[in-house]
């Protein structure tokens, strides 16, 4: 940014500063390029990027290269004015130009996330409801869903923290959908074969069947919303 002030203030730069910039190389005025440099470097950095992570979803806080996740995201924010031969270099390596932010944040930072997850509750099992993290919600039933096209590596990485593939929604779950359902209808007699969830409807029928051994603490919670 400064070098680029001082070409730009030009012949109103005082005499004894212009002559200390030329004195070491200054060029006043720069050839454009067909692409600059710096962009070529950072394109083959995404394209090096790509062919180890599958995707060019490189997120701003990417710890291997945070240089590269600047770029990618500057490059989404010139869309409608960046040059045709860059766009059309971008598109050649399937760039998105529009990523939604569960999806642009690499896929190692959220195994991690899911790891920490793991750490505190002793389960892979995150809702798509998860409110401390919605995001890590969603990338878990994606990686569900992607279960046949994933690498090997990927496979076992989440094999060996216990990942479980087809996800049995718990109890915790249910209980919030019938809290919602409480709101929209003002009370928890949910039908059996209610047809906007036909889970939950077994669900409130089998906390009714299984009330004499539940936990103190789930009936309290059902108390709490006036379950009858």
């Amino acid at each position: 940014m400064w070098v680029n002030n001082q070409r730009n203030k030009g012949t109103t730069i005082r005499e004894e500063r212009k002559k200390r910039l030329e004195s070491i190389g200054f060029t006043w005025k720069l050839r454009a390029t067909p692409i600059s440099v710096d962009w070529e470097v950072r394109f083959q950095e995404l394209v090096d990027c790509k062919q180890v992570h599958g995707n060019c979803d490189v997120s701003q806080g990417y710890k291997a290269n945070k240089a590269l996740g600047i770029w990618v995201t500057t490059q989404r924010t010139k869309e409608e004015t960046i040059r045709e031969e860059k766009k059309k270099r971008l598109d050649s390596i399937g760039f998105t130009w529009k990523v939604r932010d569960h999806i642009s944040v690499p896929w190692e930072f959220r195994f991690q996330q899911l790891v920490d997850y793991k750490r505190v509750h002793g389960n892979c099992n995150v809702s798509q409801g998860y409110k401390p993290n919605k995001a890590l919600g969603i990338w878990v039933k994606t990686q569900r869903k992607n279960k046949e096209a994933m690498s090997d590596k990927r496979r076992k990485k989440l094999n060996s923290i216990g990942f479980a593939w087809k996800f049995l929604e718990t109890w915790g779950v249910r209980f919030q959908q019938l809290v919602k359902y409480k709101r929209i209808h003002g009370h928890c007699n949910v039908p059996r074969h209610c047809k906007a969830n036909m889970q939950l409807g077994k669900w409130v029928n089998n906390q009714r069947n299984t009330k004499e051994t539940m936990s103190k603490n789930k009936w309290n919670q059902l108390n709490s919303i006036e379950f009858v």
